[in-house]
């Protein structure tokens, strides 16, 4: 099917806060699509912070978008007035965008999308709208360019949320409280993946445990265990069709410049070949919990085994309690 058309009317929610040079990128896209039916949230700054930089970028961010928004098309704007971080930021956004909306299309302020993402939606939107297997439509493929299905897209546990769209039925399933987890946590298997390896079902029980304790200021991993414990599915690309530019200071958790995840090419799909089997692509997941959430896990196993390695160095070295003190007294 071809994914072209005159106007872009299927809404899109923008999250936005201090990336004036990535959200003129996004801005410039919907601009080429036409699209009309545009939602912007920005979250604030803490009024007793010292960062001034800080609360002028956002200010900078949010002006940026006001001036750039110069055709013609509906758009709501929801500035917070203070930090809200970025779980409930991003929670309320979303509650508000679908309490006008009954489907959309959400993206991050330093998620770029190809204009094929847009097409890619608004496409699947329609045609799934009514099947309850399936929960959302992801932008982002992990496979770095293997080929694992003959049709333009495959089925996942994994709901990637670098630029996706859902419907409002689908979102009414998140629970940021995850109260379902005491009983998640205790099946031995889990219907989203009964074949999960342990490795796997080990990893993601500790960040739903972490999640479910507040230790995370995220809202992306109960979304995903709300998800998993009704066991829907997501739609992904065989092609990658948005790139993740925000590997770096100004991330709150993608730092590492030098992920494989990071700065991904996009890449156009001009027609639509439809996946008729309905089922768990366990060969593609498999190679995204491998090559993508295992390389995220070792990140943050080395940046803790340094952080103890720059405490032992800082005691050694201090020159009140550390050893080359007492060297120097023995000496």
């Amino acid at each position: 099917m071809s994914l072209r058309k005159n106007q872009f009317k299927i809404p899109i929610l923008l999250l936005t806060w201090k990336r004036q040079k990535e959200i003129k990128l996004i801005l410039n896209t919907l601009k080429k699509i036409n699209a009309i039916n545009i939602y912007v949230n920005s979250d604030g700054f803490n009024y007793r912070s010292s960062r001034s930089k800080e609360r002028d970028k956002i200010i900078e961010t949010r002006n940026c978008i006001l001036k750039k928004i110069d055709w013609d098309c509906r758009v709501y704007f929801k500035f917070n007035n203070q930090n809200l971080g970025c779980k409930k930021s991003v929670i309320s956004a979303i509650n508000w965008f679908f309490e006008n909306e009954e489907s959309g299309i959400i993206l991050e302020e330093d998620c770029i999308p190809n204009e094929s993402f847009f097409y890619f939606c608004a496409d699947l939107l329609a045609k799934y709208k009514n099947n309850k297997k399936i929960s959302c439509i992801t932008g982002v493929n992990f496979q770095n360019g293997q080929k694992v299905t003959s049709s333009s897209y495959y089925f996942s546990k994994y709901n990637h949320c670098w630029g996706w769209a859902t419907w409002r039925e689908s979102w009414d399933l998140f629970d940021a409280d995850m109260s379902f987890w005491p009983n998640m946590k205790k099946q031995k298997k889990w219907d989203i993946d009964p074949v999960m390896s342990i490795e796997e079902r080990k990893y993601w029980m500790d960040i739903f445990e972490s999640s479910y304790k507040n230790y995370f200021d995220s809202w992306a991993y109960p979304w995903l265990a709300s998800l998993w414990y009704r066991n829907k599915l997501t739609i992904t690309p065989e092609l990658n069709l948005v790139s993740n530019v925000g590997f770096d200071g100004l991330a709150t958790h993608t730092k590492n410049r030098f992920s494989i995840s990071a700065n991904k090419k996009t890449f156009d799909l001009e027609n639509i070949i439809y996946n008729s089997k309905i089922e768990i692509n366990l060969k593609a997941d498999n190679y995204t919990f491998k090559n993508h959430f295992c390389e995220t896990a070792n990140l943050k196993l080395k940046q803790k085994i340094f952080k103890k390695i720059k405490l032992i160095l800082n005691i050694l070295i201090n020159p009140k309690k550390g050893i080359l003190y007492i060297r120097d007294k023995i000496y």
